[in-house]
């Protein structure tokens, strides 16, 4: 149990790393993964360049947590869910402020068709009632846009949940890009549910994980 308790931090310490070297955190940010039915690891509050398997806690979800009062809220009502990322991307935060509906314009953002929701209250999420409202808004979703904040994205693993913050901040600068050049074409909803069975099916997310793990290094 040790062994693979270290291995689950070390995967974190990755995670950490991955999210620095795509530009979608500094100093303040969350992620986490669920141990068991009322568990999680989360991050400490540290820079993710410094972070080390000291730094990784394990909570119960009825503790309070320094950082990412979000996470144990969401993994009550969630199950499924059994990672968590919170980050601040440029233009995803930047998306979380124009009242417009997301609808993909590539592949990799298609997994947030209709999977997106946005908290419109400003500030962060500093008590349990507002982290409690943000679950019930994600409801069976798979993203959060906090307007003028950040983004909560979630994932059945931590590479689902990395994976998918990196590909919604994608998503978010192509619709920008997209809309200074002309008139965006979104793919179509049935599309976008066929395509989102690819992009996190195993071989697909495995090369992904692998190739962000290696550019981190």
């Amino acid at each position: 149990m040790e062994k693979s308790l270290n291995e689950l931090k070390n995967k974190l310490i990755i995670a950490c790393k991955i999210l620095m070297n795509e530009g979608l955190v500094e100093a303040q940010y969350s992620l986490s993964c669920r141990l068991d039915k009322d568990r999680m690891l989360i991050n400490d509050n540290l820079s993710p360049v410094l972070m080390t398997r000291r730094n990784i806690l394990t909570t119960s979800f009825d503790e309070e947590v320094r950082v990412g009062n979000v996470h144990p809220a969401i993994y009550k009502m969630r199950k499924d869910v059994n990672a968590i990322v919170h980050a601040h991307p440029t233009y995803a935060i930047a998306l979380s402020t124009v009242e417009e509906e997301f609808k993909p314009l590539h592949n990799n953002g298609a997994i947030f068709y209709g999977k997106i929701k946005v908290y419109e209250s400003h500030g962060q999420v500093k008590n349990k009632e507002r982290a409690e409202e943000i679950a019930r808004l994600l409801g069976d979703g798979r993203a959060i846009l906090q307007r003028g904040h950040g983004t909560v994205v979630v994932g059945r693993n931590l590479e689902e949940a990395v994976l998918g913050t990196i590909y919604l901040e994608e998503a978010a600068r192509i619709h920008f890009i997209a809309k200074l050049m002309g008139t965006p074409h979104p793919i179509p909803v049935q599309l976008s549910e066929k395509i989102s069975q690819q992009v996190f099916n195993e071989r697909s997310a495995r090369k992904a994980w692998d190739h962000f793990v290696a550019k981190a290094k």
